[in-house]
């Protein structure tokens, strides 16, 4: 019974319910409009059997301009016009945010996106999940390390916990990935797991 606030700003709120219904229903994404009356079905059910047990709430932001005071303030508003408080923010992702302070230095205004993802968190005492993208050098890496995330390093510190997934191109066509745990401040870092399960046609990832 959680409200979960998922925030996305380069997909569509369409595309983003299709991968749910994915989740949902079993179905694959490349098979849904095929079993388009199986998979409303089995949203709608979804939907109704979770009435009164949280909300799924799927907000869109423009690629344009979007700062982290701007999702503050309209998580603010939301809240308090609905009456109820959010429990997990997912933003999909950072490295589409632009700063609110004005800075030609692209570290500076880096490290203040990722300062003020921190202090929502905080503030609103939730966990806040995030990603951002891989430098050149992790691109069909085996693993990705930490010097290898994308922009400054100096986000890696801020985070809680901090995971890369990486794929070979011999991985992507076999649906596996490589998960590393970089960071953890409530558990034990540098497990490595191979060759998970990361199938972006069925949502699984195991």
């Amino acid at each position: 019974e959680k409200n979960v606030l998922q925030i996305i700003i380069e997909d569509t709120v369409e595309q983003i319910q299709r991968k749910h219904f994915t989740i949902w229903s079993g179905v694959a994404l490349s098979k849904i409009d095929e079993n388009s009356k199986k998979v409303s079905d089995i949203a709608y059910r979804k939907a109704e059997a979770m009435k009164g047990k949280g909300n799924l709430l799927i907000k869109r932001f423009s690629s344009d301009g979007t700062t982290m005071v701007d999702i503050r303030n309209w998580m603010l508003r939301h809240q308090k016009k609905y009456g109820f408080k959010f429990d997990i923010l997912i933003l999909d992702y950072l490295d589409c945010l632009d700063s609110h302070k004005k800075t030609a230095d692209r570290t500076e205004a880096e490290l203040v996106i990722v300062k003020s993802f921190e202090a929502l968190a905080v503030d609103f005492n939730i966990p806040a999940w995030t990603a951002i993208q891989t430098g050149r050098s992790g691109f069909n890496a085996e693993f990705v390390e930490a010097y290898q995330t994308g922009g400054s390093i100096k986000r890696l510190q801020k985070a809680h916990f901090f995971m890369s997934i990486a794929k070979t191109s011999a991985q992507q066509e076999a649906n596996f990935a490589n998960i590393r745990i970089i960071k953890a401040k409530f558990a034990k870092d540098g497990q490595t797991f191979e060759d998970c399960t990361f199938n972006n046609d069925t949502m699984e990832i195991i």
